[in-house]
């Protein structure tokens, strides 16, 4: 098959860490056994359980150097996310790859309608500001 190659930019969807690829872009000849890419997956949901959040980031970031389609390590990398862009950063990776993921969409949706703390600041401070008339009503 042809080359494939994923930057170590394209990985950054949690904790601002890169993946650990030796620092410059990757490249593999050929299929790369799925075998590997699923040990990688299940050791990172495993140190994901642990709560070893920063093993986990390393296990689901190497999957993709594998594999850079793997649906499974792009929607586990988004549950590391620090902040709200990098989740969905990768998670529109997983709708690129499979416009169906339902689990994708239905993250998306719930990040999308949950208010940013910056935001929700600024909303108290004008309420605090204006007597609350800045509040939306129930």
């Amino acid at each position: 098959m042809g080359q494939r190659s994923v930057k170590r930019r394209d990985l950054n969807c949690g904790k601002g860490k890169q993946a650990s690829s030796g620092g410059v872009e990757v490249d593999k000849e050929g299929e790369m056994s799925s075998g590997e890419v699923d040990t990688l997956i299940t050791f990172g949901q495993m140190a994901l359980e642990q709560g070893w959040y920063d093993k986990a980031r390393e296990y689901f970031q190497q999957a993709i150097v594998l594999n850079a389609h793997s649906e499974e390590a792009w929607l586990q990398l988004a549950k590391l996310a620090d902040e709200r862009e990098q989740a969905l950063a990768c998670l529109d990776k997983v709708l690129s790859i499979n416009p169906e993921n339902v689990e994708a969409r239905r993250r998306i949706d719930r990040l999308r309608r949950q208010t940013d703390p910056h935001e929700l600041r600024a909303m108290l401070q004008i309420a605090m500001e204006t007597g609350d008339k800045a509040l939306p009503e129930k």
